[in-house]
């Protein structure tokens, strides 16, 4: 069963330039989210996977 999880990060890139987000990510685990969101946002923006840092992780109890 799915489960929904808040996540917060931000990314570096060139030299002074900062992104940092709030998402919502439907997976299993933690794990699964956390990689899911680093797989979607590097596309998305096109950034290196390596760039994006997690701030935090959060479980949405429903």
């Amino acid at each position: 069963m799915n489960k929904l999880f808040k996540i917060s990060w931000h990314a570096f890139f060139d030299e002074n330039t900062f992104l940092e987000g709030r998402s919502i990510v439907e997976a299993e685990t933690d794990y699964e989210a956390a990689n899911k969101l680093i797989f979607e946002k590097a596309h998305e923006y096109r950034l290196r996977k390596t760039w994006i840092r997690i701030d935090s992780l959060v479980e949405l109890i429903s």
